[in-house]
């Protein structure tokens, strides 16, 4: 079954119908910048790369109208030379800034980005407009089309199909329903007016309720067993849907207060990792290349999918927590950003974290952790969560020392690279990790005499309760061999370039603590 992650790729009008004082939000809108670090676009990016996912990428073309200096085209020819889809989205709103009097048009007209109920010409000349784009920046021509705000209607099929668009992912129930009865599509491909369409996977979650599946809006857990479902119904294909911006927290419409959406980006990991471990069943593909693949007896099933209510009940307390947590943190991210956090902790959460460690450092409760016995060490195995950065370059240190070391990841996936940020930090410091390939730790044996160094408290204490009955291996803390002890070395991942160095500088000198403890044994 094909999977198909799309990612619609648009600017933000911002409030300027609202107030005309008020400017739309270019660039930001996609890239995300959080501390100089891109958590939208060079997230998603990063992340598909690693799992060997292609997606698709909805390009919004009318913003251009108002954009005069064209900040979409260098992220649009960035997305297709990283090996993705581009295909066309449009939003018509954009369209009225072609007119000096666009203020006061909105004004007469406030449903400025409605395309149903538009008349064909109209649609017929936003389309071409899209085209033309596409040509302008280079890229091939759109194969695919999805609508603003998922709207749709008979006149927007009919134009598609004149300007030979073949096909289309409009339909997405859970967003907007027209009520119209052939337009009913909750899955597979159904052709209209001579378009094939791929709608948005939607489901029920609670009574009548529909959703579509979106990542911002669906547990991991949710999004496996609707994958679950799908595949058992035979359907061919599954339409996924999200947004750059969904992976951060914005304080304002301005785009301006911005924090790492760490729940939506785990969502969008895990689904990555579980796609790649089924590839078996699951192919991640582009639109373009699963609506081409021949129409079977199959293509147009159309089954309503559910998920279970209390899975919906558990998402919607988790999001609202989330959301609260994530207003109170946008303020306490602003006060310890005054008190320089970024470079010594990377976030208040390993602020937080490091605080707490060292409380249980000096309160004993970490003692289990210390290393006993260095003469019966014959391995160091260092541990981290994705092994793509902390204990990858402790590995590296460590080899370059002379020590039989090597490094695993408590949730990974087996044969990821490196992002591009861990590379570059550790060039900084003097290390190699291009040729580092992670390794989960289901896939990796433990053998007697191994050491097993965890970067964070939380990973020894899964460590310890995974190898209960291991009696033959010791578990000890990284971070207790820095000067002062650190036992709290927090992940670096999509952090600044600020703090990667200053992490990897405490691994690198907790290493060369570690391996003068075992020389002085004879380990």
């Amino acid at each position: 079954m094909r999977v198909c992650i799309t990612i619609d790729t648009e600017f933000s009008i911002a409030g300027a119908f609202a107030d005309p004082a008020r400017r739309p939000v270019g660039a930001q809108m996609v890239r995300c910048e959080v501390g100089g670090r891109s958590q939208g676009l060079d997230f998603l990016l990063d992340c598909f790369r690693r799992h060997g996912v292609q997606a698709t990428f909805f390009v919004e073309t009318a913003q251009r109208y108002y954009f005069r200096d064209d900040p979409m085209r260098v992220l649009a020819t960035k997305i297709a030379a990283a090996g993705h889809e581009v295909q066309l989205h449009v939003h018509p709103c954009w369209a009225v800034f072609q007119h000096a009097d666009w203020p006061q048009r909105v004004r007469q007209q406030p449903r400025q980005d409605d395309l149903a109920g538009r008349d064909v010409a109209s649609t017929l000349a936003l389309l071409r407009h899209g085209q033309a784009t596409f040509a302008d920046w280079g890229l091939p021509a759109p194969q695919v089309f999805r609508a603003g705000n998922l709207q749709y209607d008979d006149n927007l099929f009919r134009a598609l199909a004149a300007v030979r668009i073949p096909y289309s992912s409009n339909i997405g129930l859970g967003v907007y329903n027209a009520g119209l009865t052939s337009y009913q599509l909750y899955a597979g491909r159904h052709r209209r007016h001579g378009v094939l369409e791929c709608p948005v996977l939607s489901y029920r979650d609670r009574g009548t309720h529909l959703k579509s599946l979106a990542v911002s809006s669906t547990t991991f857990a949710e999004m496996r067993a609707l994958l679950e479902q799908a595949y058992a119904a035979g359907l061919e294909m599954v339409v996924i849907l999200t947004h750059p911006f969904e992976y951060v927290q914005s304080g304002d419409e301005g785009f301006s207060q911005l924090r790492r959406h760490a729940l939506n980006q785990a969502r969008m990991e895990r689904l990555c990792a579980y796609l790649a471990a089924h590839a078996q069943r699951f192919q991640a593909c582009g639109m373009a290349a699963a609506a081409s693949q021949p129409l079977t007896a199959v293509s147009s099933r159309n089954p309503l999918l559910r998920v279970r209510a209390w899975r919906a009940v558990c998402r919607i307390a988790t999001q609202a927590i989330y959301d609260r947590y994530g207003r109170w943190a946008q303020v306490l991210d602003g006060a310890i950003a005054r008190l320089r956090m970024d470079r010594q902790h990377g976030t208040w959460r390993g602020a937080v974290r490091a605080w707490l460690a060292r409380i249980d450092l000096h309160g004993g409760r970490l003692a289990a952790f210390q290393l006993q016995h260095p003469d019966r060490v014959r391995r160091v195995v260092f541990v981290c969560l994705g092994n793509i950065c902390r204990s990858a370059y402790a590995q590296r240190v460590a080899e370059r020392l002379g020590m039989h070391a090597v490094s695993i990841g408590l949730s990974t996936t087996t044969g990821a690279p490196s992002p591009e940020s861990a590379l570059r930090a550790a060039e900084r410091g003097g290390e190699d990790l291009s040729a580092h390939r992670a390794t989960d730790i289901r896939d990796f044996d433990i053998q007697p005499g191994d050491l097993l160094v965890a970067m964070e408290v939380r990973h020894a204490q899964e460590l310890q309760n995974r190898l209960i009955a291991r009696h033959d291996i010791q578990i000890a803390l990284l971070g207790l061999w820095c000067d002062p002890p650190t036992p709290h070395l927090h992940d670096p991942y999509t952090l600044s370039d600020a703090y990667f160095d200053q992490c990897f500088a405490r691994v690198r000198q907790a290493v060369y603590g570690l391996h003068r403890t075992l020389a002085r044994s004879g380990a």
